[in-house]
């Protein structure tokens, strides 16, 4: 009787093949829809090239519009680079102020197809990308409604627009009602590199940029301008003198990345101590003015002050003697009457003039 043999495989074999086959799967899988897998390469690769074409959009529209202003003054503004964008075949471009004005300052673009924000500095003409929002789970954009500054001095509030010649400490603060817990802030002083945090110090003068972010998604850039450090003293540039009156002139003149806050107060002292008090007066960059009924033959010095309080270097001037007045050198130069008074000037002949007024 022959012998039947069975060649079919064994149970054990069957599932090791299984095995086997899920983890080649698994491994394939990985490597197609993975984070560093095909599908993201491609993605992240589309991705850069869009961002790169619309970078070039950015600086073709912005290169035709200098040109412009350099021919015929013409104003480069949001509105007239979302028009030259649009002319160039992007109508998703979206251009708004980060800050400044006319020819000067930082413009945010985005392409609302793509989600891609860029900035252009209309003083360097550099084009950077700064991120992507793609509007998913109702990521929103941030508005001034949304996120606020406030400013510090010292651990104390200041209002945006106050002067100071210390560092400033910016921290901001989102709407929750808008912005949900699962976002956190990120900070950047160039709208390119980012870092987690909600608050920055300067000592001097620069942007704050702060974004909402879950690690996938952030909302358009919001923007802190800081301009109101001075550091830089204003200065007494000259002081005359006569026998009474000092005039004095001073200037408040911006330092490197800075704005003048202005000299608000000024101070005639009889000795070298920096004064604490200043006569008040109308905030200018420039002070001319006259300071009547000191001492003749006395030394003064003269200071003035800013709005960041900046106090300058004095400078010194001593008001004239009248001295050598004889009959011989005395005339008389005018007479008046006013029906109550008489007031006569004498004049002499090393120049001083003298006014006396006779009251009944």
């Amino acid at each position: 009787m022959r012998e039947i043999k069975n060649k079919g495989i064994t149970l054990i074999a069957l599932v090791i093949t299984i095995i086997m086959i899920i983890i080649i799967s698994g491994i394939t899988l990985r490597l197609i829809t993975g984070s560093d897998g095909i599908f993201n390469r491609v993605k992240n690769a589309i991705k850069i090239h869009k961002i790169s074409e619309e970078k070039e959009i950015i600086t073709l529209a912005s290169n035709e519009l200098y040109y412009g202003y350099l021919v015929d003054k013409q104003a480069i503004t949001p509105e007239s680079l979302q028009s030259k964008i649009i002319e160039l075949g992007r109508n998703d471009a979206i251009v708004a102020w980060s800050f400044g004005n006319e020819n000067s300052g930082v413009l945010i673009i985005t392409f609302s197809d793509t989600g891609n924000v860029h900035r252009l500095d209309l003083n360097s003409k550099d084009v950077s990308y700064i991120g992507t929002n793609d509007g998913s789970n109702d990521m929103p954009n941030l508005s001034t409604e949304d996120i606020s500054f406030k400013y510090y001095v010292e651990e104390n509030e200041i209002n945006k627009e106050t002067y100071t010649n210390k560092s400033i400490k910016v921290k901001a603060f989102i709407n929750p009602e808008k912005i949900s817990n699962t976002f956190v802030l990120q900070k950047s002083s160039d709208g390119i590199n980012w870092a987690y945090g909600d608050e920055e110090e300067f000592s001097g003068n620069g942007l704050l940029y702060i974004r909402a972010y879950d690690n996938v998604r952030y909302g358009a850039v919001a923007v802190a301008n800081i301009e109101t450090i001075d550091k830089t003293k204003p200065v007494v540039t000259n002081v005359q003198s006569t026998t009474k009156d000092i005039e004095l002139v001073a200037e408040d003149n911006a330092g490197e990345n800075e704005r003048a806050s202005g000299i608000i107060g000024y101070a005639i002292t009889e000795n070298l101590q920096t004064p604490t008090e200043f006569i008040q007066c109308s905030s200018t960059n420039r002070l001319e003015i006259s300071i009547s009924n000191k001492r003749q033959g006395t030394t003064y010095y003269a200071w003035v002050k800013d709005n960041a309080g900046n106090v300058s270097e004095c400078v010194s001037t001593q008001t004239q003697s009248i001295t050598n007045i004889t009959q011989s050198n005395l005339y008389v130069d005018n007479t008046t009457w006013n029906g109550i008074n008489a007031t006569v000037t004498f004049g002499t002949s090393t120049g001083y003039r003298i006014q006396v007024t006779d009251t009944p």
